[in-house]
């Protein structure tokens, strides 16, 4: 996980995301292959991902308490045209020692929308999750494809 404990930490990020948001990117030639694979979060500026200790906010709510350790995010693109999402979300617990694994299944797109502002377009790989999965736990349908609101953080 990144650590922000030494000094110069939030100048470099701002540098970091000022050069993202500024560099030059044609849209038009992200496709689906693009984004098939795996992909480790390395950084997030969310203020929701910092609130929730994570994407799905497990963490938070484990007894004891546990810390976000890392997230591997998997995206297949299958012979069908079907696109399955996969996340895990890896945390250190503070009781029993043990790491705990969360795992997000679902289905994601490319969707193409304009910046309101700036009118600027930009791409989004929208994520639509279907279950969750932790321990012996299990939730999906409603409680998730609408009411999990930690992991809405991917869609903003």
């Amino acid at each position: 996980p990144i650590r922000r404990d030494y000094d110069g930490f939030d100048e470099i990020i701002t540098k970091v995301e000022a050069l993202l948001l500024t560099a030059p990117v044609d849209i038009t030639t992200l496709t689906e292959e693009n984004i098939v694979g795996e992909w480790r979060l390395a950084y997030a500026s969310s203020s929701s991902f910092a609130f929730n200790d994570g994407y799905t906010g497990v963490g938070k709510t484990t007894p004891g308490g546990a810390t976000f350790v890392s997230l591997l995010q998997h995206f297949e693109l299958k012979a069908s045209g079907a696109k399955s999402f996969k996340v895990i979300e890896t945390f250190a617990t503070t009781v029993g020692g043990a790491d705990l694994e969360v795992t997000v299944n679902g289905d994601w797109s490319i969707v193409q929308r304009t910046e309101p502002i700036t009118r600027r377009p930009y791409i989004l790989v929208e994520i639509k999750p279907r279950n969750v999965k932790y321990g012996l736990v299990v939730v999906d349908g409603n409680r998730v494809e609408k009411g999990w609101k930690t992991m809405r953080i991917l869609n903003s």
